[in-house]
């Protein structure tokens, strides 16, 4: 089905599609970006909705990223902020599941979406709000960090280069106890 009522598939312009992790095209026309000045919806509004910036149809149920035309760093009262990058119900009760982000204060590349769905196809027009930040303060700020440099642009794990694997196979263990990581004393 499609979503918004819409009547059928997107266009074949329009850009949306998956990326590689090594992939550094955005789905975005960069020219449109604009950084991110929120405002709630209500008063009493805790998040502050995305929109898409493509028509997007979701053929299968693997992840992808979905350009919003925003980049970072968030902006409230002239300080920038992380947010947490969550799902709106709205989108959730249509079949869409947005994957949870977390958009640091010091990222000033584009905001993508990362969502999927569990019955394709799925369709959703541009400007459609499927996500929303929730702002939130920078209380590690006092902490040294790793790495002197900022985020910048960087995006989807960008600050861990070195991205270790460990996979077990479960035959090898023959009932025996693994402690994946620290030590086993005070069980």
């Amino acid at each position: 089905g499609y979503a918004n009522g819409a009547a059928g598939p997107p266009r074949a312009d329009t850009k949306c599609g998956r990326l590689s992790s090594n992939d550094s095209q955005s789905f975005c026309d960069q020219r449109d970006s604009q950084s991110f000045s929120p405002r709630p919806a209500t008063s009493g509004s805790l998040g502050l909705d995305l929109e898409t910036a493509v028509d997007c149809t979701l053929l299968d149920t693997k992840p992808i990223r979905i350009g919003t035309n925003v980049r970072g760093p968030i902006m409230i009262n002239n300080q920038a902020v992380g947010a947490l990058l969550i799902g709106r119900s709205s989108a959730t009760m249509l079949g869409l599941t947005v994957l949870v982000g977390l958009i640091d204060k010091d990222y000033t590349g584009e905001i993508q979406i990362m969502t999927q769905t569990l019955f394709p196809p799925l369709f959703f027009a541009r400007g459609s709000k499927i996500a929303q930040l929730i702002p939130l303060p920078h209380l590690a700020a006092s902490l040294a960090p790793l790495q002197t440099a900022s985020r910048g642009s960087g995006a989807f794990g960008s600050t861990n280069q070195e991205r270790p694997l460990l996979g077990l196979s479960r035959s090898h263990l023959n009932g025996k106890l693994i402690y994946p990581c620290g030590s086993n004393n005070g069980r």
